[in-house]
């Protein structure tokens, strides 16, 4: 890896403020700038469609959106619902890495267009207990397997949603090929192939088998036309929600971590973040450099990405560069419910990406921005500044798939989420029940009620239109003509 020096860097990020219209100092916030219009050639904003933008080398969202890790935020709900819409969430890295695990499996399962290991029954259980391994997964049908696991049926939701008998056996429900003729496929079928067969035969679910019979996937007809339903959907080769893995830093790199990093890398997610909120210290370099040295060195890895944060300077993000992070998350106290910066430390955000994002470009790796967006307005500032996506907390935590549970106010007619920072009482408490923190310390973080306003979608397509109107102020089309064109101004009074 090539590296740079500190005058090299002074030298471009001087250039870079020069360009973008700005002075070097004092330092920039959200609210201390403004955007002039410049012509345009967009006759509408309607025009603008293309949201899309590089988050790190293997790894491309439909949105400049991440979901934050953050226990009131992110679970599998909000996970498979910002995949749906083109975005990508992380789960809390506070809990035990089993649930994290757990997020992402059934991330991986939901509206899956190939499932690698479908879940099965035999024909003997009850119709209550194929229900109930049928809830536990939050699916509605099951393959049908022998001893030997080869295919003998399918109970669909067809064959058992009518039923009132749950005593009745899955064998005398199921369609099996005594019954109806089962549609099979071989286990290379190409989705090309398995969209015909599902066009011809009008099924929901083709089980894939071997010469012996066995089981070795499903495709489902939900999964493989998912893209024609929401066309911004994140999947992978596997017609998997595309999702992140996280992982915190500790004190010390142990075998139980360095366990955890692999354990998390076999989940087949497409990035990995490390993260705490004091990313530029040795306990991030140890466990960032030993993830970086797993994916370097086993070839099942090679095109997993590595996200770290966070930090705020240029310094701090030349070290997890340097380290071998792909992506840098950069914010430090700027979150609605952060105070860390009633610890003296914190650079104002514009200030912190526009530095920090100089160095990622220099070494060709990426820049997300984290906390204190407000606004679309606030998105459209932070990529003109070098963010190539923003994670969001505050304003997804008030939609119906956020991981935060819903309550009445006393009246009983508007619900409310509470919004609960990383590093305050409760959050701490919480990790002291489930063992992975020794005590607590000096709160960095509050909490505060949210009104529940809907689904993810309707705010996500509030914010697009909010980018897509300021994107017209620069005619810009795409998120990387947004960086290129744009240009800000600081405002005379604070």
């Amino acid at each position: 890896m090539k590296t740079f020096t500190e005058k090299e860097i002074e030298q471009t990020i001087n250039e870079e403020y020069l360009r973008l219209g700005l002075p070097r100092s004092p330092a920039i916030g959200f609210d201390h700038i403004y955007h002039e219009e410049q012509k345009s050639n967009t006759r509408s904003r309607s025009e603008i469609q293309d949201f899309s933008t590089q988050i790190s080398p293997h790894v491309r969202i439909n949105i400049p959106i991440l979901g934050a890790n953050m226990i009131d935020v992110t679970d599998e709900k909000m996970m498979i619902a910002l995949a749906r819409e083109g975005g990508i969430a992380f789960p809390p890295q506070f809990f035990h890495i089993a649930a994290i695990g757990s997020m992402i499996d059934k991330t991986h399962r939901a509206e899956c267009a190939l499932i690698e290991k479908p879940i099965t029954v035999r024909p003997e259980k009850t119709l209550k207990e194929a229900k109930q391994l049928m809830q536990q997964h939050n699916i509605k049908g099951l393959l049908v397997t022998d001893n030997a696991r080869r295919l003998i049926g399918l109970l669909s939701s067809k064959d058992w949603q009518y039923e009132l008998d749950e005593t009745k056996l899955v064998g005398d429900l199921m369609t099996s090929k005594e019954k109806k003729r089962l549609i099979t496929a071989p286990k290379s079928v190409s989705f090309a192939d398995a969209e015909k067969i599902f066009l011809k035969h009008k099924k929901e679910k083709l089980p894939l088998v071997d010469g012996w019979g066995k089981v070795t996937g499903l495709i489902t007809a939900r999964g493989l036309f998912y893209n024609r339903f929401y066309p911004r959907a994140l999947r992978d080769e596997k017609g998997r929600f595309l999702c992140g893995a996280t992982i915190g830093v500790g004190r010390h790199l142990t075998k139980t971590k360095l366990k955890e990093i692999e354990y998390l890398l076999e989940k087949e997610v497409p990035i990995i973040l490390i993260d705490t909120s004091r990313a530029w210290a040795i306990n991030m370099e140890d466990v960032l450099k030993a993830t970086a040295h797993l994916i370097r060195h086993i070839k099942k890895y090679a095109n997993i990405d590595v996200a770290a944060g966070n930090v705020s300077t240029w310094g701090g993000a030349k070290f997890l560069i340097e380290c071998g992070a792909d992506a840098v998350k950069v914010g430090q106290g700027p979150g609605s419910q952060c105070q860390t910066r009633k610890t003296g430390t914190g650079t104002p955000q514009i200030t912190a990406i526009i530095e920090c994002s100089v160095v990622t470009r220099l070494y060709g790796k990426y820049c997300w921005g984290d906390g204190g967006v407000k606004t679309p307005g606030d998105i459209i500032h932070a990529i003109i500044a070098g963010a190539n996506a923003y994670m969001l907390g505050k304003l997804i935590v008030g939609t119906e798939e956020s991981a935060a549970t819903a309550f009445p106010n006393k009246d009983g007619d508007i619900r409310y989420k509470t919004y609960r920072g990383s590093a305050s009482v409760s959050v701490q408490q919480e990790r002291q029940a489930q063992g992975n923190l020794d005590y607590q310390r000096r709160p960095e973080g509050f909490k505060e009620d949210v009104p529940v306003f809907g689904p993810l979608k309707w705010r996500l397509n509030d914010l697009l239109h909010g980018i897509s109107s300021g994107m017209s102020f620069f005619g810009a089309k795409t998120v990387s003509e947004l960086h290129e064109k744009g240009i800000m101004r600081r405002k005379e009074k604070e």
